[in-house]
């Protein structure tokens, strides 16, 4: 595997320590949970409006949760184009979800495929028998997919062979170039090159791919400070939340969202 740098030992040593029981519990129930989110007939086309409005920023998950049963499949399956894209665009706007006009209009061209293909349940099941590069692609067919979210919607559900992927945003990316500056850009096969020295860091540690992205993603703003990130322009980001704004007061998926300030 061959020696690791300073920056690398710096990096594993917080994850090590920012790793804890109770951190380790709440990953392995998200795993659970995925799992069973997958059982679903229709849980392709529920992924698809969730990976969506994730685009760009992390929106109030509970909101569309909340709302599943207004764009389930059997609710939309018979709309024409502009009444779902409607329908899906008043979801996004309530959860805050950003670049919500175009992201809507995707809807209506995934249901087309999704329909073309013979139905969520059929496309779940090819995609089920396709190894992970093939699944990729397969995905990647979808709009608004890209390899980053081909391999995300895999890995929310923790199907098997997707543990051993990372979907690399701009955190994992922001914390993995501080450890490693020469890392490629992650255009083509630049992705599987930083992919593959994620999975390196991961084994270090001893964790799938899967939990050592889950760890960054979750742990950010604390890796953020313990490894001294700062913006370009030398200053550092606000962190807020995306929240219900007080209609939904528990709310368990409002996410820290990082914006510049």
């Amino acid at each position: 595997m061959g020696c690791l740098i300073s920056a690398e030992c710096q990096l594993l040593d917080v994850l090590h320590e920012l790793r804890t029981r109770e951190f380790v519990a709440a990953l392995e129930e998200q795993r659970a949970q995925g799992q069973k989110n997958l059982e679903r007939p229709n849980w392709l086309w529920d992924a698809l409006i969730g990976s969506a409005a994730t685009l760009g920023r992390v929106p109030c998950l509970c909101i569309l949760e909340s709302k599943r049963a207004k764009y389930q499949w059997h609710a939309v399956e018979s709309l024409d184009d502009s009444k779902l894209e409607a329908l899906v665009l008043d979801i996004y706007t309530e959860a805050g979800v950003r670049f919500r006009n175009r992201k809507s209009a995707w809807a209506g061209k995934n249901r087309r495929l999704i329909c073309d293909e013979g139905g969520p349940d059929a496309v779940k099941r090819r995609w089920l028998g396709l190894p992970v590069k093939e699944a990729c692609n397969y995905l990647a067919r979808f709009a608004g997919v890209s390899s980053k979210y081909a391999r995300n919607i895999g890995m929310d559900v923790a199907r098997t062979d997707f543990m051993d992927t990372a979907a690399l945003d701009w955190r994992l990316l922001t914390i993995l170039r501080r450890v490693n500056p020469a890392l490629p850009p992650i255009r083509g096969k630049g992705y599987l090159e930083i992919e593959a020295y994620a999975r390196k860091l991961a084994c270090c540690l001893r964790i799938s791919l899967w939990e050592f992205d889950r760890t960054l993603f979750s742990k950010y703003e604390a890796l953020k400070d313990r490894l001294d990130i700062r913006d370009k322009d030398g200053g550092r980001r606000r962190r807020t939340m995306v929240n219900c704004g007080g209609k939904l007061p528990n709310c368990p998926y409002a996410a820290p969202v990082v914006r510049a300030f």
